[in-house]
């Protein structure tokens, strides 16, 4: 699976949140995960929420 990213909001959320973009792929290794759909306008769009080293991320 291949991700990408705005490399600014990736630093400011690295800064702020100690997430890195380049980590996404963690949500999808086969980690204990919630899915829910976040419909937004026409946007078929999915919140997933997972822990990762004892944290807990959502996605989106």
């Amino acid at each position: 699976m291949a991700f990408s990213w705005n490399e600014a909001k990736r630093l400011k959320a690295l800064e702020e949140r100690a997430l890195d973009f380049a980590d996404a792929a963690l949500f999808f290794d086969g980690r204990p995960a919630v899915h829910q759909t976040s419909p937004r306008h026409e946007e078929d769009r999915w919140k997933t929420i997972a822990a990762i080293q004892e944290r807990l991320f959502t996605i989106v």
